[in-house]
């Protein structure tokens, strides 16, 4: 639902995806145009509830509103108290406490007024907000995010924007307090790629120095408890990286574009270190691309970026076998535009066996 549109302006449009295809709904009733707002699935209620946003990019108008949609049509909740006007927060779903979570988010403020960031925790139970005032909680912060983790019971809220820069904490809910894991144990920089690492059973992330001057990347990996610095085995280089796991080989493959300019690389983490890999072929320089495991077909696929010397959209496919990169020619390719293919984004379908690409505007499906 909603979103901004290429004039700028806000959308009011809701779609679904059934897992072949995009349909737009046109219920009667629907919530007003709206940016930057926040929704998660309300599993125990059967519904998606949507929360705030942006009325307008211009007015800056910014909304407290509940929706839920039940896949027919939209319906407003409440009422009672609900949390302020914001937009830049986030939403999760807390299975085993059946809520919705809410924390932070931004607050505009008047022309020469210092802009609020919030820093105060909701739940939704279907009914109702309810503001949850626990002893300890994250500062004020905006652009973080939230997941749920499903194993431990816990919501994890990792990184975002604080005063007065970037954050590096992580934080995680247990229905009751809010918790920060140790500061020794918090990474450094911003967040470059992370994916889950399944024979290691952990979180792995790769962040790039940002403001220290540090010249290489550093891994991390989270347990649930703490991260961990990892043993980088070569010195990393800092840049633009794209990560995923490869399931044939049990490793796990980035593709980086040092920030020096150099032509792309080919690193894998597997034993707890990272190797530099030497394929005969490798693709162009490019920027951020999109990455997907295949493991139907024992291929790591590679789509899109830009050509970091002319700054020209790459729309390439490329395909990983584990010891070389091959370029594939097919008949039809998603279109080269700039912004879409500059920060596409890929997932493989684990139930139709596909790589599936959105690239901003359109959703494709990789069929070799």
């Amino acid at each position: 639902f909603g979103g901004q549109t290429r004039s700028g302006a806000p959308s009011d449009d809701t779609w679904e995806w059934d897992g072949q295809t995009w349909t737009e709904q046109r219920p009667a009733t629907a919530p007003g145009p709206r940016l930057r707002a926040a929704m998660a699935y309300d599993a125990a209620r059967g519904e998606v509830v949507l929360f705030g946003g942006l009325a307008s990019s211009g007015s800056q108008l910014e909304l407290s509103d509940t929706w839920g949609w039940d896949g027919s049509r939209w319906s407003p909740r409440g009422p009672g108290p609900t949390p302020a006007p914001r937009d830049d927060f986030d939403l999760t779903y807390d299975g085993a406490r059946q809520k919705i979570v809410l924390f932070g988010g931004l607050r505009l403020a008047p022309l020469g007024v210092l802009e609020p960031w919030l820093a105060d925790t909701w739940e939704w139970d279907g009914a109702a907000w309810l503001e949850r005032r626990p002893a300890t909680a994250p500062p004020a912060s905006r652009f973080h995010r939230m997941a749920y983790d499903e194993l431990r019971q816990r919501v994890v809220l990792h990184g975002g924007a604080q005063h007065p820069g970037p954050s590096t904490d992580t934080w995680e809910w247990d229905g009751t307090t809010w918790s920060l894991a140790p500061a020794s144990s918090v990474p450094a920089g911003g967040a470059a790629a992370m994916t889950w690492n399944p024979t290691q059973a952990r979180t792995l992330l790769v962040t790039n120095p940002g403001t220290s001057g540090a010249p290489v990347a550093a891994t991390w990996a989270w347990d649930g408890a703490a991260w961990a610095a990892q043993a980088p085995g070569s010195p990393l280089p800092a840049g633009d990286w794209a990560m995923t796991y490869d399931a044939a080989r049990q490793a796990v493959i980035a593709v980086v574009v040092p920030s020096n300019g150099y032509p792309s690389e080919t690193w894998v983490w597997q034993g707890g270190s990272w190797s530099k890999r030497q394929p005969v072929t490798a693709p162009y320089l490019r920027t951020v691309c999109g990455l997907a495991d295949d493991p139907a077909r024992q291929r790591v696929v590679l789509f899109g970026g830009d050509d970091i010397l002319i700054w020209t959209s790459l729309p390439q496919t490329w395909e990983w076998d584990g010891t070389d990169w091959t370029l594939r020619k097919p008949g039809t390719t998603p279109f080269p535009g700039f912004f879409s293919h500059g920060s596409c984004a890929l997932a493989y379908d684990a139930a139709r066996q596909r790589v599936t690409l959105f690239d901003g505007f359109n959703t494709w499906r990789w069929v070799p």
